[in-house]
């Protein structure tokens, strides 16, 4: 199907004017249509016409990397210069404070973790330790560590109903493992080019995007490559 007006979200078509009061690391959106802007110093909310409708201030001088939500809770990730940590925040859009689930030291602030989060999990990669970290979104607890040790160098996290993909830069590979302590890695796929982000559909087709080269991948469920495609510049 061909992409027409009547098919893209109005908020596509209106051209802000009015400067960021920072610079913008990611963009989500909520189900009621606002957006989310992770910006140095916490999380910019958003109308669905772009107006700044509340910014949210996260402490210990801290640049934001990532903020999702899901239901009532806001889940921010977050790194401190001054204190040499990575945080991440639970909270909601009301709460002016945001209370910390986990915090990890570090040597360098460039080494940038990824977030995600579904309805059940709260999945991010831990860099310095080589890990992922499993929390629960209900009660906002740390339940496991999966062990990247193997990988070179992990990129992006993407958690779905029943296991962690993970992406590895230059392994040129795609990872599903199990969000239990038993069930390890479930599958790789290889042959992806320099693999970074990664989405789903609702068949569970998981799509990787490839840094450098103008390629998308399509992956089936169960891990077998389906095909690429080449995207078109407009």
């Amino acid at each position: 199907m061909n992409a027409n007006s009547s098919t893209l979200p109005s908020t596509l078509h209106h051209e802000n004017t009015e400067k960021t009061s920072s610079s913008c690391y990611a963009v989500n959106w909520t189900e009621d249509g606002r957006v989310l802007c992770a910006i140095n110093t916490g999380v910019e909310v958003r109308s669905n016409c772009l107006e700044i409708e509340n910014t949210i201030l996260l402490p210990n001088h801290t640049f934001t990397f990532s903020a999702k939500i899901v239901g009532d809770n806001l889940y921010t990730h977050a790194t401190s210069e001054e204190d040499k940590k990575y945080f991440f925040y639970a909270g909601s859009l009301e709460q002016p404070i945001q209370r910390v689930i986990h915090s990890v030291g570090h040597e360098t602030p460039t080494k940038i973790t990824h977030l995600s989060v579904n309805k059940n999990h709260l999945a991010s990669i831990d860099l310095v330790n080589k890990v992922v970290k499993i929390f629960s979104t209900m009660k906002h607890e740390h339940i496991l560590d999966i062990s990247l040790a193997e990988m070179k160098h992990p990129y992006s996290v993407h958690i779905i109903s029943d296991g962690v993909l993970i992406t590895e830069f230059f392994g040129d590979q795609l990872c599903k493992y199990g969000i239990s302590p038993s069930s390890g890695k479930l599958w790789t796929c290889e042959g992806l080019v320099y693999p970074t982000g990664i989405a789903t559909d609702e068949s569970g087709f998981i799509y990787v995007a490839s840094h450098n080269t103008p390629k998308t991948y399509i992956i089936s469920p169960n891990g077998e490559f389906s095909f690429s495609y080449t995207k078109r510049l407009l």
